[in-house]
């Protein structure tokens, strides 16, 4: 429908194709919010609310996107990727807290299966 000159002034123009590197992919602008810093926050809050084991995948990813910004300033995501190592150091540190009491206390896991319900 762009082609007819009726809906040339309407419809917008569509945007020009970004531009290829040697491999085929398109090259992504510089700034923006780095995607490794948003997912480590994403992971760290997973982990930290329920599935621990994702605590180094998160530490592991604002470690790599904390590198990462140091050498691209034009983008952000530092808080991010802050929060994604804060948040999977203390699920790290949940985990190591829990399996301590239960190693060194045999009566709170024994606790712990009393209180569920018995079938």
């Amino acid at each position: 429908m762009a082609e007819l000159p009726e809906f040339v002034a309407i419809l917008p123009r569509p945007a020009p194709p970004l531009p290829m590197n040697a491999g085929g992919a398109p090259v992504s602008p510089s700034g923006g919010t780095s995607q490794m810093a948003l997912w480590a926050m994403i992971t760290g809050i997973f982990s930290f609310l329920c599935c621990q084991i994702l605590a180094p995948v998160s530490i592991v990813l604002g470690a790599v996107a904390l590198s990462q910004l140091k050498h691209q300033p034009g983008r952000s995501g530092a808080g991010f990727a802050i929060a994604g190592i804060v948040l999977g150091v203390i699920a790290l540190l949940m985990v190591v807290t829990a399996m301590v009491l239960f190693v060194s206390n045999p009566s709170i896991w024994q606790n712990f299966q009393n209180a569920l319900p018995q079938p």
